[in-house]
């Protein structure tokens, strides 16, 4: 009985987020202050400094506790039976023939992949280097024939980063380093077939350059909470994702199960691209959830009718991006989310969206943080050539770096729409009782080609929480990227 009343009593918390979500947009002064011991304030002081992919690994941990039955069972029912009736009276649009291409962020292999195809074929502006495309036509005219003969979609990228910033802690001052990714899709039926099974994958090389650190660990030379690059770390070959994914009634619902990185379902807009706009993991991804990064798990999501859609799924805790593929090393340790939302259609979803993510995560013993859940509210919509977004998170536990974070900005479409302009600004309480932290980024992401791009980046870190002398830090940053 105390397990059950445990079960229903956390349950009952989650539920609560989503009022207090709705609470925080009335009043942006209606936030959680959340105080720590001067035990718990050293060790997270210790830890903060590490890079994305290493924090997630020092956070793994083995326990025999299960979190709140009742919020995993609502998620893996959504995945699994997606209910028909109600698709098939809310006439529902006809959907892409993907499931990522209804539900995916921009990392998710069929949107990936699709973002390449779309520059490709693209007749907008003029480029300065179409000599760099006519190079790879070979390249795309096998691809096109390994995709009609064999049902297989591939491609991928490689992209180096460069960052320095004005003034470290601890040399070196810059961060240089390259990702190399290869995407892979094959399906059961044929390429136009909306209902096929497929399997999807994602293979990652990341690597430092030079006697630098890799850009994801700047942020520690200077004493920032966070990590001024989201996805460049130095974590050599990962296979970021590998699933069985089976859409249902022409792409209107469906699962996945297998590798998953939560972040490709959940609080998915077309802004948080971390390969063609911002850098900053502040704006890329909610600071104040911490989800598991390439972990086991399944979801499901549906659309209730043309507009709205719901996602739910729940995953090994412990996963991150080199775990070496330990299934549930840490034991019955789980993150679990369920997110609603609105769009105009699902072909608009990257562009015009509000989504509401409610997401609960167990103890985990060996990682010593402490049961963790919050809600993020997400809104991006695009008027002609301008998209303003904002999103408000907030959370209760240790776990997420932030429990309080706010962010604002813009992208703008330039040059005929084949270039961007992004401005953002986020700020954030420490859930270690540090304090609040600011960032802000400007970027340029200029086509040199179709398959060739260089973004120029400036950062600005206001009041880095470890940092005891300087108030703020400068970076500049410049990001090349190919893709094939």
């Amino acid at each position: 009985m105390k397990r059950i009343y445990s079960n229903l009593f956390s349950t009952f918390r989650v539920s609560r987020v989503a009022k207090k979500a709705f609470d925080l947009c009335n009043s942006t002064a209606n936030h959680f202050k959340i105080t720590q011991s001067a035990r718990h304030l050293k060790k997270t002081s210790a830890s903060a400094r590490v890079t994305l992919d290493e924090s997630t690994h020092r956070q793994c941990g083995e326990s025999e506790r299960a979190g709140p039955k009742l919020l995993r069972l609502f998620s893996v029912a959504c995945a699994l039976f997606c209910p028909a009736s109600v698709l098939a009276q809310s006439g529902v649009e006809a959907a892409p023939a993907r499931l990522g291409a209804g539900f995916g962020g921009p990392s998710a292999p069929e949107v990936y992949l699709d973002e390449i195809q779309n520059r490709r074929t693209d007749t907008g502006p003029s480029y300065i280097l179409p000599g760099f495309d006519k190079a790879l036509d070979p390249w795309f005219k096998f691809k096109e024939r390994i995709e009609q003969n064999a049902n297989f979609r591939m491609g991928g990228h490689y992209q180096i980063n460069y960052q320095k910033a004005d003034r470290v802690l601890n040399e070196p001052d810059y961060g240089l380093g390259g990702l190399f990714r290869f995407t892979g899709v094959w399906k059961s039926r044929g390429l136009e077939n909306r209902d096929a099974g497929r399997i999807e994958f994602t293979f990652d090389y990341r690597h430092a350059i030079g006697n630098g650190v890799a850009p994801s660990a700047l942020a520690q030379q200077f004493g920032y909470v966070g990590t001024t690059n989201a996805i460049l770390g130095d974590t050599k070959f990962d296979l970021y994702s590998l699933y069985y994914a089976k859409p249902f009634r022409s792409g209107t619902s469906g699962f996945a199960i297998g590798r998953i990185d939560p972040n490709n379902f959940f609080y998915t807009h077309g802004f948080s691209n971390p390969w063609t706009g911002f850098m900053n993991n502040e704006v890329v991804n909610p600071v104040s959830v911490l989800q598991p990064q390439s972990s086991w798990g399944i979801l499901g999501g549906y659309y209730f009718n043309d507009n709205i859609y719901g996602v739910a799924g729940t995953f090994d805790a412990n996963g991150f991006t080199s775990d070496d593929l330990e299934f549930f090393e840490g034991g019955a340790e789980f993150w679990t989310g369920v997110e609603l939302g609105y769009v105009p259609s699902q072909a608009e979803r990257l562009d015009k969206k509000i989504s509401l993510t409610l997401w609960h995560l167990d103890e985990r013993e060996d990682a010593g943080t402490e049961e963790s859940y919050g809600a993020a509210l997400t809104a991006s919509w695009t008027f002609g050539d301008w998209n303003p977004f904002t999103r408000i998170g907030f959370s209760e536990g240790d776990a997420p770096p932030y429990n309080t974070s706010f962010l604002a900005g813009f992208r703008k479409k330039m040059r005929n729409g084949a270039d961007i302009l992004g401005l953002a600004h986020s700020r954030g309480e420490s859930s270690a009782g540090f304090g609040w932290q600011n960032a802000t980024e400007l970027f340029y992401n200029y086509y040199l080609a179709k398959n060739l791009a260089v973004t120029f980046d400036i950062q600005r870190i206001g009041n880095p929480l470890l940092n005891p002398v300087d108030d703020e830090v400068w970076l500049f940053g410049i990001r090349t990227r190919i893709t094939f």
